[in-house]
């Protein structure tokens, strides 16, 4: 299949030899924290995953986006622009596929304040910011145990996405918003896709009643 397309034609591609890479330790104390045959309440931390998306329309430059309205504020967040057609199902297009689309200025808000360290300035001659930027707040460098990562030609045409650690700010809620500004007015609609990292716990009482907060 071609670069901008997720799917051959009418057919779906072959995947060849898949396989699931997992990272796991062993550690006596937390076999003992998170052994199911206890009898008083147990806690597993879990992290979920929020998708919200946006349509941009076309003839404008700049966009806010309330991805969330108020409450208990993502641990991650990470957002990407792409083609709404492909988003939504159009086997000609790239489901997977987030591209710059003149993007000049990315930044993110809680209850109208700036995030430190959150703006990101792009444009043909800098791509070295947002690029850095993701790689680090997914702690993917420094880190020696990372295998290949892309290179910038690669994150600019293929998977240009932001990512934002917020675990280390000073807010646990608030209305977190996107705000995008192009370099000209858009000729086509888009999609902006956000995705939230929670931590949440799934508790079992002594009864082993479920819940999760």
């Amino acid at each position: 299949a071609s670069a901008d397309t997720t799917y051959s034609g009418d057919s779906q591609i072959d995947i060849l030899s898949p396989y699931l890479e997992i990272t796991a330790i062993r550690s006596d104390k937390l076999t003992k924290k998170l052994n199911f045959a206890r009898k008083d309440e147990l806690i597993y931390p879990v992290e979920v995953g929020v998708i919200r998306t946006h349509t941009i329309d076309d003839g404008i430059n700049h966009v806010r986006f309330n991805a969330t309205t108020g409450g208990t504020l993502p641990k991650y967040i990470f957002t990407g622009i792409m083609d709404p057609a492909g988003f939504h199902g159009d086997v000609t297009k790239s489901a997977t596929k987030f591209q710059r689309f003149n993007l000049r200025k990315h930044e993110l808000f809680v209850d109208n304040k700036a995030l430190p360290g959150s703006q990101i300035n792009v444009d043909d001659h800098n791509l070295v910011e947002p690029y850095t930027k993701f790689y680090r707040s997914c702690k993917l460098i420094p880190n020696i145990y990372t295998g290949r990562i892309m290179n910038i030609t690669e994150y600019e045409e293929t998977n240009f996405i932001t990512a934002y650690d917020m675990s280390g700010i000073d807010m646990n809620s608030g209305w977190l918003s996107v705000h995008l500004d192009f370099s000209e007015n858009l000729s086509e609609k888009l999609m902006l896709v956000v995705y939230l990292v929670y931590d949440k716990n799934i508790k079992f009482d002594k009864n082993r009643s479920v819940s999760m907060d």
